[in-house]
């Protein structure tokens, strides 16, 4: 009886041997198919980082590029409104040159004028005064009365405020 019991052990024991060979065999084959797909998850963690370095070095490069097309247009239109200014300004000038040799012009002409102006005031002055001395000079002589003196500067007053 012993004998069977042990046999009937022996069995067992083989019987779970086998089963944990199996077990083993199962286990040893997922571990190699584990460590192949991490290996096969290396290359492409692998081509992972790589891409984002390619992708970190891309946008690096992108900035740069927008970077110079920003400066360059703000150059550009720098430039621009810089040169549109030099352009109005030049323009102001120029019509302000025009305007301040118009001014000078008619200045000119006033002083030209107001110099006019006083000959003729002073010529108009001489002539009352010397009008004045010629009928004086008259009446002295008895060529006129003091009322026919009287009389002509009542005609020349009046001829006077007509003209005005």
């Amino acid at each position: 009886m012993k004998e069977d019991y042990i046999i009937e052990k022996l069995k067992a024991f083989d019987q779970r041997l086998k089963e944990e060979e199996e077990k083993f065999k199962f286990l040893r084959n997922e571990l190699a198919r584990i460590v192949e797909t991490k290996e096969q998850y290396k290359d492409l963690v692998k081509k992972l980082k790589d891409l984002d370095e390619f992708k970190e070095n891309l946008d690096v490069e992108i900035k740069r590029e927008n970077q110079k097309r920003i400066d360059q247009t703000i150059n550009e239109a720098i430039q621009k409104v810089d040169r549109e200014m030099k352009n109005s300004l030049k323009s102001e000038q120029k019509r302000l040159q025009s305007l301040f040799e118009q001014l000078e012009a008619q200045m000119t002409e006033v002083s030209g004028i107001k110099d006019q102006v006083r000959k003729n005031k002073n010529q108009a002055v001489f002539d009352e005064h010397l009008c004045t001395i010629l009928i004086e000079e008259l009446v002295r002589e008895r060529v006129l009365s003091h009322e026919e003196a009287e009389r002509i500067a009542k005609r020349a007053a009046i001829r006077a405020k007509k003209k005005e």
